[in-house]
């Protein structure tokens, strides 16, 4: 089931590791009860701040793709994680 979701009702959510929000802007679920959670989850788009060096949530299983959109751009430092850098001009 897809849904966009407003922000002021349901779509802010604490990161895996406790240090920052995300905002869900849409998501694809699996149907029915098993689709709470990380394991109901088909696939989303979210925003975040990244505003200092944290560490990086492991969601293991999951292909993520981190978008820079402000800023100088991000540094991962992840043992358990293969990354690859494009360092393209958007705009």
């Amino acid at each position: 089931m897809l849904r966009v979701i407003d922000f002021v009702d349901d779509g802010v959510e604490p990161w895996k590791n406790g240090l920052g929000p995300t905002e869900i802007m849409a998501e694809e679920r699996l149907p029915g009860p098993s689709a709470k959670g990380w394991s109901g989850l088909v696939w989303r788009l979210n925003r975040t701040v990244v505003a200092a060096a944290l560490p990086f949530s492991d969601r293991h299983g999951y292909d993520r793709f981190q978008v820079v959109t402000m800023g100088f751009g991000l540094y991962f430092d992840l043992n358990w994680a293969r990354c690859r850098r494009y360092s393209r001009r958007l705009f």
